[in-house]
């Protein structure tokens, strides 16, 4: 129950006090209900007002039983809107209930959970409509239309067997029907309302119905803010048109009754729908002030709705086909107008007869004179004329209708000088007078104008539509674009002097080649277009441009002109202005190779003797010198031919024999046979990495000691001796340097000319741009000669760049060789691979052990793996998460672009992690456990010992030899070791020692011995650590299995299993393709490895 508190404490005492005067007259308080949810309580009541300006208002509370607590309350009177707080008549009916309860409809002295209202009157409804779902309906709806004052309506009969009755109320029938009431119209007509108690039409009619006061009740404001007793809609139901539409569409194939005015008098008539569109009359008649005025013959109704139209005429609705219906905006202009006269005016004839008569013309019947002809469209026809004077082009532009023709714009408009006096004004009024008007003509098309309009605008001079000559963009975008678009729009017509603006045809541009003693002569042949015009109209098309203007003011259409073959030789051969003007240029012979490929190119008979005459040359003519007759295997005396005919031809060459096949002592046999003619010109240098040059010394002292060789060494002012001495003393034949020091002296070497250079681990200029490289390309030698086994070890750029020094623009310049031929064989174009080896072919020799050394021992290669255990594995697992976990991070931060700032600093982190492959000591000073490739090492040692062969141990971290060497130490294992910090000479009296003494076991850095180095003496190769490079591990390999080793060479890879290693094998093997396709070497490189290539390493 609601306790006094309750209310005191949600309304002020005013409020309260009245609410007492209310609560204290039941008279006041109607209808009083209560419903129970739970422990919520719903009171409502219909409470009367005291101001006497309306008659009741709908007031509820909500509360709680047990704590008296209130929830809600609302109530429709005015206080309840504008103030805070409870109003009087919701504390009224809480006091009522308060007070007497059972006075309450609904009420529980002892409460159990009740029925929803709604559910309630639901479930009561639906048990009257299940009585009556087998009955057959009888209960018709009868429909009469009313037209009046230009708006449709209805009323509606409901007819039953016994009789029927108007209805009154359309709303009223329509809440019957939603509440399935049982209702009396009478005694002829009671029934209950639901679907199944109709006709079948009826039940059409019945949901239009609902729909139309539906709608009705939403547009209603009174509807949400207080209580009606009156119908929506009563009687009569005033229609839209599109309700029109729809309920005659419910009415098809039944009569119903049609009521009209007519002259402010109603008559009815029985009618019905008939699907055939009207003939209806439209007369236009002259005017007695000019235009014409529309006469209306019939009597009309319509109701339309977009596509759909019905029209009452004659006394039926006419259903109207969708393209009748496109007059419906026409007839409701003219048959609704209250004007009684209706005129259009002579001036607005020609739109009329544009936009209206058309369509009415198609489907109704209309009368008119036939000078209206004059008003009607006529196609608009656009007329360009174009010329041209010594400064100027010019347009004229004509909008054409039939014989009246319009100037848009360019040319003369003539006027009189002077202002017209009085006696003038006055004979012009009187011809104007006496002048018949003229009619106004068909309607002109402002859009098609208006465009030609703005096509002049994009093209021409707005002031007076021309150009001036001397802008040729303009010029050629007139020429070359915008005619075309004036002849979409229109009809262009142009004169002979603004036609000699175009050239025509189009020159052919045609190259050929001939051979004049050992240059190439390569002629462009430009047709009758003067050589002289090739560099600037060449310049035109590598700018993309859509014409060329000619010397002699003509324009020359660049689209679908080729000159794609000029382009690429020009640039390629570095053919200058000053020779394509020329239309000849001088090439050197080695370009012949290059040249061949080229498809379109005319050949003359020198020129095709000459590259087939070296293709095809007898190098079998060349004698070894004696000296070295019995010396040099079949296959180096093959290769020292090869030199010589390259040397002879004027050529350069790569001997790209795999490692351990001697490439030394071919290029030594060759500065052997030449030594009397090189004597005429100069030395020669043999530049090789500073660990090799005294080996190199040695191999001439061995195979030609009757060479004067001397090595460019020592601090500066030696070797400045020693060159001067070389150069301008006593001379000698054969000079070697290193790479590094000639960097250092190179504008020295620059000054000197040589007989032959060569370049040893030729792969040591493989990047053009350091500095190293460009020193080697600034020294002067007549012959050229490349050695290394590994010409591409992880890009084409670097065969490129042997090239370029040994014979530069063979495969032209590098922008070039990367469009033509790099990005397309990475891609894995086989023809374009086949194209490059055909160009290069000629200048590079490359054999393989398999292929000629049938007696030399096998190569067996194994993996050795070594598990890590304990704490070097946990060490290892930790960093290798910490770095995939960051680079995982970078890739999904697609912003993220630290990943290229900090590489570095990633390859450090995966050196770490190889280290740790190797020994934790390496990272970790203090670390005193176990490393497993240690023990896996010293087994294989061990074994090789036992079995009484020698053993090379490769390792990229000189640290890990220490680790080694201690071990060895400990086990009492000789060993001699070989690092970067060896002297060089020291070096090769190591070698020497190994081959020749017992010591068991060297300890090899890889980039310090991985090259040059003889060490035949051993018969097994330990690679402690697997170095991204497969090509420098295998030349490593090369260090033992080469000529003079007669024993099998077993190559032991130690992998430390699950780790990084292991993928960085892979990796190897996914990315040695590249070099094989062109001279069969492969390998990958560091720096080139992405974000992608690492994280595959880290998650295997």
């Amino acid at each position: 129950m609601i306790p006094e508190n309750a209310l005191a404490a949600i309304c002020s005492a005013r409020t309260l006090a009245r609410a007492e005067q209310i609560a204290a007259s039941d008279r006041n308080i109607l209808t009083k209900q209560v419903r129970y949810d739970g422990d919520e309580v719903t009171l409502s009541a219909f409470v009367a007002s005291s101001s006497g300006w309306d008659d009741r208002y709908r007031t509820s509370v909500c509360f709680e039983d047990d704590s008296g607590i209130v929830l809600d309350y609302s109530c429709t009177c005015p206080a309840y809107r504008e103030h805070d707080g409870m109003c009087k008549h919701c504390a009224a009916l809480m006091l009522s209930y308060r007070r007497a309860p059972q006075r309450f409809l609904g009420y529980q002295a002892q409460r159990t959970r009740t029925t929803s209202a709604c559910i309630e009157d639901y479930m009561k409804r639906a048990a009257r409509a299940s009585g009556t779902q087998k009955a057959t309906g009888n209960v018709d709806i009868e429909t009469t239309l009313v037209f009046g004052y230009r708006s449709w309506s209805a009323h509606f009969r409901l007819s039953g067997p016994q009789g029927s009755y108007a209805m009154k109320g359309v709303s009223d029938f329509v809440e019957r029907m939603r509440a399935g009431e049982f209702f009396s119209y009478g005694k002829k007509l009671a029934f209950l309302h639901v679907p199944a108690q109709l006709t079948e039409h009826a039940r059409r009619v019945a949901l239009f119905l609902d729909r139309a006061v539906a709608l009705r009740e939403q547009t209603s404001a009174a509807a949400y803010w207080r209580y009606r007793s009156s119908s929506v809609v009563g009687r009569d139901l005033e229609l839209s048109d599109a309700e029109a539409v729809e309920l005659l569409d419910l009415l098809a194939g039944r009569e119903f009754a049609m009521e009209e005015d007519e002259a402010g008098a109603r008559r009815t008539v029985r009618t019905h729908v008939v699907e055939e569109d009207p003939r209806i009359a439209v007369a236009l008649r002259p005017a007695d002030r000019g235009g014409y005025r529309i006469e209306r013959t019939d009597l009309l109704a319509l109701a339309a709705q977009g596509e759909r139209l019905y029209v009452w005429k004659d006394g039926l609705f006419h259903n109207c086909s969708p393209e009748f219906a496109q007059c419906a905006d026409f007839l409701r202009n003219v048959y609704d107008s209250s004007e009684s006269d209706l005129y259009v005016a002579e001036a607005d004839m020609p739109l009329f007869c544009a936009a209206a008569l058309p369509t009415i013309e198609q489907h109704l019947h209309v009368d008119m004179p036939a000078q209206i002809a004059a008003y009607k469209p006529v196609p608009c026809q656009l007329e360009f004329f174009f010329d041209r004077d010594d400064a100027r082009v010019t347009c004229e532009a004509w909008a054409a209708y039939g014989e009246a023709r319009h100037l848009l714009f360019g040319g003369e408009v003539q006027e009189e000088e002077g202002a017209p006096d009085a006696a003038s004004e006055t004979e012009a009024a009187a011809k104007k007078a006496e002048t018949p008007p003229k009619l106004s003509g068909p309607l002109r098309d402002e859009r098609l104008e208006a465009r030609a309009g703005e096509l002049a605008a994009r093209y021409l001079d707005a002031a007076d539509a021309s150009l001036s000559l001397a802008d040729d963009e303009a010029v050629g975008a007139l020429l070359f674009g915008g005619l075309t678009e004036f002849r979409a729009l229109g009809t262009v017509f142009t004169t002979p002097a603004f036609d000699r603006l175009i050239r025509d045809k189009k020159p052919r541009v045609s190259l050929g080649v001939s051979l004049a003693g050992n240059l190439i002569n390569l002629t462009l042949d430009s047709g009758d277009l003067p050589a002289r015009e090739l560099a600037s109209l060449l310049a035109s098309y590598r700018k993309r441009k859509r014409f060329h203007r000619l010397r002699d003011g003509m324009f020359l259409d660049l689209q679908d002109f080729d000159l794609s073959q000029l382009d690429r030789l020009a640039a390629d051969l570095g053919l200058t202005a000053k020779e394509l003007a020329a239309g000849s240029a001088e090439l050197p012979a080695y370009r012949a190779f290059y040249l061949d490929e080229e498809a379109d190119l005319a050949r003359d008979r020198s020129f095709t003797r000459y590259v087939e005459g070296f293709r095809t040359t007898d190098e079998r003519a060349y004698d070894v010198p004696p000296a070295l007759a019995d010396v040099l295997r079949p296959y180096q005396a093959e290769g020292f031919r090869w030199l010589s005919a390259r040397c002879d031809a004027g050529f350069g060459g790569v001997l790209a024999d795999e490692m351990g096949l001697g490439k030394s002592v071919q290029i030594i046999t060759l500065l052997l046979a030449r030594r009397e003619q090189a004597r005429t010109v100069g030395p020669s240098l043999v530049v090789c990495p500073a660990s090799l040059v005294y080996n190199w010394l040695a191999e001439f002292e061995r195979f030609a000691p009757e060479l004067d060789v001397r090595a460019v060494a020592g601090t500066k002012r030696e070797r400045v001796q020693l060159r001067r001495e070389a150069f301008e003393g006593d001379g000698c034949d054969v000079l070697v340097t290193s790479y590094d020091l000639l960097r250092i002296d190179a504008a020295a070497w620059a000054e000197r000319g040589l007989f032959c250079c060569v370049l040893d681990e030729a792969q040591y200029i493989k990047n053009p741009a350091t500095l190293t490289t460009r020193a080697v390309k600034r020294v002067q030698a007549q012959h050229r000669f490349a050695l290394t086994g590994t010409p591409v070890e992880n890009r084409l750029s670097e065969l490129w760049s042997i090239f370029d020094f040994l014979m530069p623009g063979l495969l032209g310049p590098y922008n070039r060789f990367r469009e033509r031929f790099e990005l397309p064989i990475v891609g894995g174009d086989e023809e374009t691979a086949r194209r490059l080896q055909a160009v290069a072919g000629p200048f590079m020799l490359r054999r393989l052990k398999t292929d000629v050394l049938r007696e030399l021992p096998d190569k067996l290669e194994s993996i050795v793996y070594a598990p890590l255990e304990g704490e070097q594995l946990r060490l290892y697992a930790a960093h290798e998460q910490r770095l995939r976990e960051e680079l995982t991070a970078q890739r999904k931060n697609r912003n993220d672009r630290s990943f290229d700032q900090r590489k570095v600093e990633v390859l450090a982190e995966l050196t770490k992690l190889r280290q740790l492959c190797c020994d934790p000591r390496l990272l970790y000073e203090n670390y005193e456990r176990g490393a497993a490739k240690l023990d896996a090492i010293m087994e294989l040692v061990s074994s090789a010992r036992d079995a009484g062969e020698k053993t090379l141990v490769f390792s990229q971290f000189t640290s890990f030899l220490d680790r080694i060497a201690e071990r060895l130490d400990a086990a009492g294992v000789g060993y001699f070791t070989i690092t970067g910090a060896t002297p060089k000479k020291r070096r090769l009296a190591l070698v020497n020692a190994f081959n020749a003494d017992d010591t068991p076991v060297f300890l090899v850095s890889l980039k310090a011995g991985g090259t040059g180095l003889n060490l035949t003496g051993a018969s097994v190769v330990v690679h402690a650590d697997p170095w991204w490079n497969a090509a420098a591990q295998n030349q490593a390999t090369d260090r033992a299995h080469r000529i003079g080793q007669d024993k099998v060479v077993s190559v032991q890879k130690v992998i430390a299993k699950g780790t990084i290693e292991e993928r960085i094998m892979r990796l190897q093997e996914a990315k040695s393709d590249l070099a094989e396709q062109i001279v069969g070497a492969g390998g990958v490189s560091l720096a080139s490895l992405t974000r992608e290539d690492l994280i595959d390493l880290l998650q295997g």
